[in-house]
């Protein structure tokens, strides 16, 4: 019987290695998500006392949260600034990045090199021109602020994935589009757009959390409560109900739902847009 050679067993335990460190990551990162959804179930003096698990499944953790005012109206403002700003950045993006993608020229090529040059750039470091120029502009406390924040935001990772996907898809479409006498605005929207779907899903999926999440931007900008994300009203809720931690972990898991529900949804168009050359240069 031959031994296994130097190379396989070497890639045997490669593997071997692989397995294990994912299966410790995936435990890293699903324990502290674990312990939040059945500590929402939990009373406050269960949790207290670190027990494992509940006595009984405490349902009116959800009522509580529900009904403190407040919370809906942050799921709402949630939702439009996340979807707006989304969708702007979408629109303004595949525009932008059809130009980037078929014309040849070099200024086109500095535009794109600039936009991507933007993704090196920390958020942090901006900070105060951004506050000086809401402050100016009115938009201090305004959610179109926010939606005009996190638009900008994501120019250049959608122009990085929307141009690169164009760049894929052959010109003898546009060339079809012309000898049907489609005009330049025309061939974009009859023909680039509908293609680009699973990219702009790809997008979202990773954009939606990141804005879903923030809690530096709304901190800065909102002042009051009618205003408020959903970061905000968890941030609140915890200060007003410190003594209630069931409550405050119902919110967390509530605050969870909508970005994973989106990604179930959404997770096949993701891949499909991945596939598709999304991530290619």
């Amino acid at each position: 019987m031959k031994k296994p050679s130097s190379a396989r067993f070497c890639r045997g335990a490669l593997s071997i290695a692989a397995s294990i460190a994912t299966w410790l990551l995936a435990v890293v990162v699903l324990l502290p998500l674990l312990n939040t959804l059945i500590s929402g179930f939990k009373t406050s003096q269960e949790i207290n006392r670190s027990q494992l698990l509940p006595a009984a499944f405490a349902i009116d953790n959800f009522a509580r949260v529900f009904s403190a005012p407040g919370v809906l109206v942050a799921f709402a403002n949630s939702t439009a600034i996340a979807a707006g700003s989304i969708v702007l950045t979408l629109l303004l993006c595949s525009i932008a990045s059809y130009g980037l993608a078929r014309r040849k020229e070099r200024l086109f090529s500095l535009l794109y090199a600039l936009f991507l040059s933007a993704m090196i750039i920390p958020a942090v470091a901006a900070l105060v021109p951004l506050y000086t120029m809401m402050r100016a502009t009115g938009l201090i406390d305004r959610p179109i602020g926010l939606v005009l924040i996190y638009a900008a935001g994501g120019i250049p990772f959608c122009v990085l994935l929307l141009s690169s996907f164009i760049k894929t898809v052959p010109v003898s479409l546009d060339e079809a589009a012309i000898l049907e006498g489609c005009s330049y605005v025309g061939r974009f929207f009859r023909v680039i757009f509908p293609l680009v779907k699973p990219v702009a899903v790809s997008f979202t999926v990773l954009q939606l959390p990141v804005i879903w999440n923030d809690f530096l931007m709304p901190l800065l900008f909102i002042r009051s409560k009618a205003n408020r994300t959903i970061t905000l009203a968890v941030y609140a809720f915890t200060r007003e109900h410190e003594t209630d931690m069931g409550a405050v972990f119902a919110l967390l898991i509530l605050a969870l739902i909508p970005p994973v529900l989106f990604f179930a949804f959404a997770q096949k168009q993701l891949y499909r847009g991945i596939a598709a050359g999304a991530v290619k240069g």
